[in-house]
This record gives C-alpha cells, sequence and structure tokens, in this order.
C-alpha cells in the first residue's frame, strides 16, 4: 500500500496543534495536581502548609460534690462548646492552601475537597485530635496528677474529646468541609460544634474530667489552690491538639517545635470563690448560704481565655466569660429530696425565653436523665438514691456529723463541716455543735459566653 505524504504530513501538524493546546492549558492555570507533577515537590508544598484546625469552648462547669458514691451523674469538671464555641478551619491555614496549592483541571479555582486531602497529607494536621487536660501554667507537658493514681490519668486530668478518633477522618473532617464548600469562596469558615456523622459518643466537643478522692476528702485540700492565680504550680483547662509530630499521651502540635508555653488551642484560666461570695437564690425564705474559705473551693466564679500560641488574651468585650448566680446550682441530698421539687412541665411553659436558655445550658451540665433539677430556685437531686454528693463524717469522740447545713449562714449562727478534716482539733462543743448544724452544701456552678473568639 502506497502512503501519502501528504496524509503523513498532515497528521504531524494536527498532532503539533494538540500538543501545543494541551501546553497553553498548563500555561492558562489548569494543572493534575499540585503546583508541580513531582510527588517529592507535591509533598514539600502540602509539609509546608500551617496548622489547619482552631477550636474553643463555650461552656465549663465545676462540681464541688466530694462523696465516694458519686456515680455517673457527678462531673468534677465539664466544657464543651454547645452554642457559640466549636472547631473551624484557620484562617491563615485557608489563605495559604489556596495560594500554594495549583487548581485541579477542569477547576480554575482551589477547590474545598483539594484542601480536604491537603489537610489528611500534612505532617502536621494529620491526626490532629483535640485534647482537654489540666496543664501547668507555663509547663505544658506537666499535666496534674489525679489523686491516689499518683500520675495524670485519662478522664481524670485529661481527656481526647473524640476518643480514639481524629479531625482527619471523615467522620469529623466531612462536616468542617462541607461548612467550608457551602460558604462564598473565600470568605471565613464556619464553626461547627455538631459532627453529624460520627457517633453519638464522639459527635459533639464536650470534655468530662472526674478528680479521684482519697479517703474521705479531696486529695487536694482545695481545688482552688490547683488554679490560683500567682501560685508557681498554678494549672489551668487547656484545649490542644494531638498531633504525630508530637507523640505520646499527652503530647501537642505548638508552632515552636519542642516549646513548653506555646501550642495551638486555648486555656482556660479558672478562678472560685467561697460560697459568701455568691448571690443565693436557693430556698429564699431562709438565711443567706455562707461558706468561708477553707470549706472547699466553693463555686466556680471566673474564666480567663487565652491564645496558647501566642499568649494573648482573646475572651474580652462580648467575648467575656459570665458567671451568673443564678446557674450555681446547690446538690441536695436524694433523703432530703422534699426540699428541691423538680420544675413542672407547667412552670417550664411559663418561662421566658431568656429563662428557657438558662435551663438549657443548666440541663447540659446536669442531665435530667440524672437529675431532679428546680431551675427557680437553683437546686439539683440525683435521680439515683444510691449516688450521693455528701458523706457521714465520724469524729474520734464518737460524734456522728450527718446531715447538711442548706441554710447554713451567718446570719443563722450556724457552722458547717467542709470534710472530716474539719473535725481535728475541735473541741466537744464545737463537735456537738457542728453535728447539729451539718455538712457544708456543695454546689455545681457554670460560666458561659455568648460569642466565639476562635480564630
Amino acid at each position: 500500500m502506497r502512503i501519502s505524504w501528504k496524509y503523513v504530513f498532515g497528521m504531524v501538524a494536527a498532532g503539533a496543534v494538540v500538543t501545543v493546546f494541551f501546553q497553553n492549558c498548563g500555561k492558562a492555570g489548569f494543572a493534575t495536581g499540585l503546583a508541580s507533577d513531582s510527588a517529592t515537590s507535591a509533598s514539600s508544598v502540602e509539609s509546608g502548609l500551617p496548622f489547619a484546625f482552631s477550636a474553643d469552648f463555650d461552656e465549663i462547669s465545676y462540681n464541688s460534690c466530694f462523696g465516694q458514691n458519686r456515680g455517673s451523674a457527678f462531673t468534677s469538671l465539664q466544657a464543651g462548646a454547645y452554642r457559640a464555641g466549636g472547631i473551624k478551619l484557620r484562617e491563615d491555614f485557608l489563605n495559604a492552601a489556596r495560594a500554594n496549592l495549583a487548581p485541579e483541571y477542569p477547576s480554575t479555582v482551589v477547590t474545598p475537597e483539594q484542601i480536604k486531602r491537603s489537610v489528611v497529607l500534612s505532617d502536621l494536621n494529620r491526626q490532629a485530635k483535640p485534647q482537654a487536660a489540666l496543664r501547668m501554667n507555663g509547663n505544658l507537658p506537666f499535666v496534674a496528677p489525679n489523686g491516689t493514681q499518683g500520675g495524670p490519668s485519662s478522664g481524670g486530668s485529661f481527656v481526647n474529646i473524640f476518643g480514639l478518633g481524629s479531625l482527619t477522618d471523615d467522620h469529623w473532617l466531612a462536616t468542617l468541609f462541607e461548612e467550608l464548600a457551602a460558604a462564598p469562596t473565600g470568605s471565613r469558615a464556619a464553626r461547627t460544634h455538631f459532627f453529624k456523622y460520627a457517633d453519638s459518643a464522639s459527635n459533639r466537643i464536650e470534655a468530662k474530667l472526674q478528680f479521684s478522692y482519697n479517703g474521705d476528702y479531696l486529695v487536694r485540700a482545695d481545688l482552688a489552690e490547683y488554679f490560683r492565680n500567682g501560685t508557681p504550680t498554678r494549672y489551668n483547662l487547656d484545649l490542644t491538639f494531638k498531633s504525630p509530630l508530637a507523640p505520646g499521651d499527652l503530647g501537642y502540635a505548638s508552632p515552636v517545635s519542642g516549646s513548653t508555653e506555646q501550642a495551638y488551642g486555648r486555656s482556660y484560666i479558672l478562678s472560685f470563690a467561697p460560697i459568701s461570695a455568691m448571690n443565693p437564690i436557693f430556698l429564699s425564705s431562709l438565711p443567706a448560704i455562707n461558706l468561708n474559705s477553707k470549706r472547699g473551693s466553693g463555686v466556680l466564679n471566673g474564666v480567663i481565655e487565652t491564645d496558647l500560641a501566642t499568649g494573648s488574651r482573646v475572651d474580652s468585650g462580648s467575648d467575656a466569660w459570665r458567671c451568673d448566680a443564678e446557674e450555681q446550682i446547690m446538690v441536695i441530698r436524694y433523703v432530703d429530696r422534699y426540699l428541691c421539687e423538680p420544675t413542672t412541665a407547667t412552670e417550664i411553659a411559663q418561662m421566658s425565653a431568656q429563662e428557657k436558655d438558662r435551663m438549657h445550658r443548666i440541663a447540659r451540665h446536669l442531665p435530667l436523665d440524672k437529675w431532679n433539677v428546680n431551675f427557680k430556685r437553683g437546686c439539683a437531686v440525683p435521680k439515683d438514691p444510691a449516688e450521693n454528693c455528701y458523706e457521714d463524717y465520724s469524729a474520734s469522740s464518737g460524734v456522728l456529723v450527718s446531715k447538711v447545713s442548706y441554710d447554713y449562714g451567718a446570719s443563722a449562727g450556724k457552722n458547717c463541716l467542709g470534710n472530716r478534716n474539719d473535725l481535728n482539733g475541735l473541741s466537744n462543743e464545737a463537735l456537738v455543735k457542728a453535728a447539729i448544724d451539718g455538712l457544708c452544701p456543695q454546689y455545681v456552678s457554670i460560666c458561659y459566653k455568648t460569642n466565639s473568639s476562635a480564630d
């Protein structure tokens, strides 16, 4: 068969046109992947991206109960993101990804799906896990010991918020990027506090810590000493991110490798006050409730929030934390439940919008399947009679303290006992008086913020 040279030259020319066409497409901004087709170059682009995640809490509560028979209804510290707080993609990460990743054909812009892959492949972000822990101020690797266990313990002084799950797992990452995809290009990423693809045990940003007890009183005589400003060993409630680059149960991602002071995340400086500093609303016909500073930690009455990466305070103005007296809830023994009848459906229906908002916040920290709560009077009773906030105390003289001085107050001329150590050194007369007056009442106190300050 004879081949026409004219045909051959025509095919070559056509091929040249096709080659030039695709070369020009590449120059017009399309690519098959990252900035370079080289796997090594692509990896370097992803590795150069900054940390992707930011998180913050919007509610923190403290339960001062110290009884040995505390069950699942009792949590020493609870922190969560329920309304204003949550997890989001950091603006500096999104800006860097859009600037350094090349659009994938046929898109002319870097897509959320492309950014999502870069998070999963990035060494800094891969398997990032949010963690709450009681860390020493200025010495982040040191986490508070938990009672008789002698060192930090999971669920006691630290907790991984999503259990074994990481943010780069699609159970959590998919929700973050759905929010990003729905937002206009270049806009700020939405904050997420509910992850619809995760199971019910790990679909919210919530940390619960249960402090360990030694015998009949807290290992630390006063929890407030753990958090008190000015003390050299002050601890803060810190929200950080575990990272493969910082191995170990308590490692954290940091903008400065090996830093003991800086991390990605937030620090919450907690302050406590004796009950005498509160405005009591429980049983308004009774004398004012009054606890002096020797009666335990009292109530949580202040939160300062700082950025662990910069050390800057981030809770000023409309982002400030509030600790209202109406959310300092007295815990009543089951045997004394007649003092605290739960709020009825009729009473709830008559609440104002503000009162209902407060009710929902209290119920997040005192779940109604475990507690009967009177929201108007500010008191709560555990539903399980076996779960007890208080303990009976016996002195060497045989004097037994087996009731709670719910109406303790200076105007009533009453005393109350914080724990068995208060019995030491008391005269028989004082012991008898203490036995008559009873144990100090305990509280669940809640602080919250209405806006979020996460980056």
